[in-house]
């Protein structure tokens, strides 16, 4: 009767740390998924936000061009008159491009 004591003791035993080690990785598991669920929220809000961020600048660099051509049109305009801006022009070469029907012709 004492060995089928030690038998069922040593049984659940064997038991109890199956199950304890089995209950970790299960925590384990679960925290894991939990990590890789927020890792994943958070990658796609940073591809959302970077989606705005570029079309953004998309729109900023447009505008800049659109300012910087102005800026050299009216440069090239006083530079018929002054002789300062016609310093600057001629130091860095700028000049009117020909129109776009004319360029292909």
């Amino acid at each position: 009767m004492s060995t089928e004591k030690k038998v069922s003791s040593d049984s659940l035993f064997t038991q109890g740390a199956i199950l304890m080690i089995a209950l970790s990785l299960a925590v384990l598991l679960g925290w894991q998924i939990n990590q890789s669920l927020s890792a994943r929220g958070k990658l796609k809000q940073a591809v959302e936000q970077s989606t705005v961020l570029v079309s953004e600048a998309q729109a900023n660099q447009a505008r800049t061009a659109r300012q910087l051509e102005v800026f050299l049109s009216d440069l090239l305009t006083l530079a018929q008159t002054n002789p300062q801006a016609k310093a600057i022009v001629d130091r860095y070469g700028i000049r009117r491009n020909a129109p776009a029907d004319q360029a292909t012709r």
